[in-house]
């Protein structure tokens, strides 16, 4: 499987970090082949962001690849992986419905980078 990804991390307002994912994907080994998708935003991963990653992958059933989202968030006081699941991409890459924000709980107190 090939992922050509491109993201970035910003701040929004009140400090609440989105993730902007701009995604071009070649993914021939689950047979979807698109052209580069628009911008877009989802909130709700985190305070401070130390690190983030994205994957693609089939999690449901539907025959369609899923994205998961993952950010560590910084916050004063203990950290957190947070993420959320876009669900069944289309062939532009964009997710027809999005998970809850997940958070896990226990992962330190300081953070140099994240990865799934």
């Amino acid at each position: 499987m090939r992922k050509i990804l491109n993201y970035k991390m910003k701040k929004l307002s009140r400090c609440i970090l989105s993730i902007a994912v701009a995604i071009t994907l070649v993914l021939t080994a689950i047979s979807i082949s698109g052209s580069a998708a628009p911008t877009i935003e989802v909130p709700g991963v985190g305070w401070e962001g130390q690190g983030a990653d994205l994957a693609i992958e089939k999690i449901d059933t539907v025959s369609k690849p899923d994205m998961i989202l993952m950010a560590y968030d910084a916050p004063s006081g203990a950290n957190t992986f947070r993420y959320k699941i876009g669900w069944n991409l289309n062939s532009n890459g964009v997710a027809t419905g999005w998970s809850d924000t997940i958070e896990i709980p226990g992962v330190g107190w300081e953070g140099q980078g994240a990865g799934i």
